[in-house]
């Protein structure tokens, strides 16, 4: 015990030796810039696929009912604004970017009861696809109801007396008047409880924290074992073992230290989410802590520098932010993209999280952690096959085999060449990091600033009726709505934790028999995200089919109480009738498409913006290699040489340059290769200068993902600079990733402010790396 407490110490100070202070403020200024320069509730962050939109109701009828309607659907959280038309035209209102426009025509609701062609006119924004084809199905939802009441009453009446008299159809109004008032305002009576306004700001804080929690556990993790290889090369696990200890206590003392600098922000999730079951939260943080230092000293046990580590720790933090859809928006990945989320850590933690508010138990927690375990231990197995394959070479090679892993000399590259090796690590690194850039290119084609074309529903049918069939499959046929069938509540339910379902539908048992009875039991339970704006407007969807479904078995109620019971026959024949009555009918809605404006989504990240947060990460990496003992030293040597000092930062800058350029084109930025190129001056001048600023070695890795985010975050990438405060905009502006944002977006004066800023930068490193050699000189 007392050497495994040495062993511990030492790893704190060592830790703490090389990132200093960095560890402990840099990750709560990193929380702060993200939770409070963002706009409260952002939508952004939601899991929700469908985000409030605006409409706009032209009032022509002007009655209580009419009134009462524009009332009612004021309170549907799905519209962020329902404005009362006064006196514009239904063009300029699309053009300011309503979904929908429509108009309650005069003596609208009593012609509906007379059958009278009085239809109300609804006008789509087309720019608005998503939304406005939303608004149909719900305008077409509750319309259905009362075209099926009108049908089926029709329908009865003509099965039974044929042509109606003039006192007939004066009963039937009034028996249709009846079903309408108790169908249109009873509607959501098939569900057994209210709809709960949509808690986003909680989901919003969640989703925020699971993801700046992943990027530090990653960080800790990946720093706490990066310096494996130089151990193993400088032969300390070695003789650990020659004196009889074992390497458990020295990864044990690596996670823990890394487990120790996580805790304050551990203790702040704690304080933030108050989680009922602490022990299974803690829980949660700790498998997910060990499985994630599981993966990351897995492969630091067969890389052979500490910089391959880094270099790969970054690149998997970067593609956990993309994949997961925690930060970025992940619903229009391709199956092969989609399936990795499991194995990223964001999208494992949120899940945890989420899971746990809905009151899962542990072990279905688990359950669902389990391809994140198989990841680890694919990991495990991947490293274990490569170690015993470098033992069986060293015994066939001889000794010697393990020195050949040192720097390979390019002559034909020169310094320049020297230095790219350098930075990399090793040309398996290298690889292996293009690799994984790619695939952050191929990820980042799939952003969008459009919404997602469906919404998902989980279905539990507990019912199996024909009755509950026939809802299933017309809900599957609902234009813009798409249905999942496939299991028990439980199941269902675990969609939703997961964000693949906005909600889940529970179909009871007793459907059938409480579309025929009038004081039934709620047979339909729904539950959403806390975040989804869509449960009224799916409620609504569900409603429509149903009252549908009742409306048909109402014209049988009708008739039979009339002539008694029916024979199939008999029913066929009047379900016949019923259809030929509303084909007749005159329309409810008479329903338009016209061209209007499109509403961007302000949080949105594109593939450029997010560019330009890789190539800060990956540089600031990159450079953080000229920080170590061995570049210092090699400078004090290059000194003696004729223009020494000048050849050292020349190929410094190149060395970090040249490898942002083929970053750009790995991140697919073709499009965009002259504005990063010149985005590249600044930023790896401003790499070189903190490194060059005596920054000691450890302490620019520390600070690179907080420094990239934070720069991202304030230069625009991620939110429209023109939502942060006053004070973060004027600084943003000027920030490389502010102007790099703002030449793309077609401000072509940015480029005599990006250029200047590069070479100005450039010109303060090379001056202050020439003073330095003088000095040591």
């Amino acid at each position: 015990m007392k050497h495994f407490l040495a062993v511990l110490y030492k790893d704190i100070l060592l830790f703490l030796k090389g990132t200093g202070c960095v560890v402990f403020f840099l990750p709560f200024a990193l929380i702060a810039v993200f939770y409070f320069l963002f706009p409260e509730g952002a939508s952004y962050f939601t899991e929700s696929a469908v985000q409030p939109f605006p409409i706009a109701i032209r009032d022509e009828d002007n009655t209580i009912m009419s009134r009462s309607l524009t009332s009612q659907v004021r309170d549907v959280a799905l519209f962020s604004e329902v404005y009362k038309v006064k006196d514009e035209t239904d063009e300029a209102l699309l053009e300011q970017g309503y979904a929908a426009v429509t108009t309650i025509p005069k003596d609208f609701f009593y012609e509906m009861y007379t059958f009278a062609d009085c239809p109300a006119i609804v006008t789509l924004n087309d720019a608005m696809p998503f939304e406005s084809g939303l608004y149909r199905a719900v305008f077409t939802s509750v319309m259905s109801v009362v075209r099926s009441d009108q049908a089926a009453v029709a329908g009865a009446y003509r099965y039974l007396y044929g042509d109606l008299t003039q006192e007939l159809q004066q009963q039937m109004y009034a028996s249709i008047s009846n079903d309408l008032f108790r169908d249109l305002l009873g509607r959501q009576k098939f569900f057994d409880d209210g709809i709960e306004e949509a808690d986003v700001a909680s989901v919003t804080l969640r989703r925020l924290f699971a993801t700046l929690l992943s990027v530090l556990m990653l960080f800790y993790m990946t720093t706490a074992a990066k310096t494996i290889p130089e151990e193993r090369r400088m032969k300390i696990i070695g003789r650990m073992k020659a004196i009889g200890g074992t390497v458990l206590p020295f990864a044990i003392s690596r996670f823990l230290t890394a487990l120790v600098l996580l805790m304050p922000a551990t203790l702040l999730s704690f304080y933030l989410f108050q989680p009922e079951d602490k022990k299974a939260y803690a829980m949660v943080l700790l498998v997910l802590a060990v499985l994630t230092f599981v993966i990351i000293a897995g492969i630091a046990c067969v890389a052979r520098y500490a910089q391959t580590v880094q270099w790969i720790g970054n690149a998997w933090t970067l593609l956990s932010v993309v994949l997961s859809g925690t930060l970025f928006s992940s619903r229009d990945l391709p199956g092969v993209l989609n399936a990795l989320r499991e194995c990223m850590l964001p999208y494992q933690l949120h899940r945890g999280m989420t899971a746990l508010h809905y009151g899962v138990p542990f072990n279905e927690v688990l359950r669902l952690m389990r391809p994140f375990c198989f990841f680890a231990l694919a990991v495990v197995l991947a490293v274990l096959f490569v170690l015993l394959a470098r033992r069986k070479r060293l015994f066939e090679r001889g000794t010697n085999a393990w020195r050949k892993d040192s720097i390979l000399p390019l002559p034909f590259f020169g310094l320049t060449g020297q230095k790219l090796i350098y930075i990399t690590g090793a040309p398996f690194g290298a690889a292996l990091l293009c690799v994984l850039v790619l695939t952050l290119g191929l990820s980042a084609r799939y952003f969008t600033q459009e919404a997602a074309a469906t919404l998902t529903v989980a279905v539990a049918m507990e019912d199996k009726t024909s009755a509950a069939h026939e809802l299933v499959q017309a809900l599957q046929e609902t234009e813009g709505l798409r249905v999942i069938a496939d299991g028990d509540e439980n199941n269902m339910r675990s969609y939703m934790i997961s964000g693949e379902a906005e909600g889940v539908l529970i179909i009871r048992e007793g459907y059938e028999a409480s579309l025929s009875q009038k004081n039934a039991k709620a047979p339909l339970h729904y539950e959403s995200m806390q975040s989804a704006f869509s449960a009224q407007a799916v409620r609504e969807m569900i409603a429509g089919v149903a009252g549908m479904q009742r409306a048909a078995l109402r014209a049988v109620a009708i008739v039979e109480e009339e002539k008694g019971a029916l024979s199939a026959e008999e029913v066929n024949a009047l379900q016949e009738t019923v259809r030929e009555c509303g084909d007749e009918l005159p329309a409810l809605a008479k329903i338009t498409t016209r061209t209007g404006k499109g509403i961007a989504d302000p949080m949105y990240t594109g593939r450029f913006s997010f560019a330009l947060f890789a190539e800060i990460l990956l540089l600031f990496t990159a450079a953080s290699r000229f920080s170590t003992r061995d570049h210092n030293r090699v400078k004090r040597r290059m000194r003696a040489l004729p223009f020494g000092a000048a050849r050292m930062a020349l190929t410094d800058a190149l060395s970090v340059y040249l490898p942002g350029i083929v970053i750009t084109l790995l991140l697919l930025q073709r499009e965009s290769f002259f504005v990063m190129a010149l985005y590249l001056l600044p930023v790896c001048a401003l790499a070189l200068l903190l490194t060059g600023s005596g920054m000691k070695e450890g302490r620019m890795d520390a600070a690179a993902p907080f420094a990239a985010l934070i720069m991202s975050a304030a230069g625009g990438c991620f939110v429209d600079i023109s939502l942060l405060p006053r004070g973060i905009q004027t600084i943003g502006k000027y920030l490389p990733t502010g102007l790099a944002n703002a030449l793309q977006a077609g401000n072509h004066g940015a480029v005599w402010l990006l250029l200047p800023e590069g070479v100005l930068l450039f010109a303060v490193y090379f001056t202050l790396s020439s003073a330095s050699s003088e000095r040591t000189g």
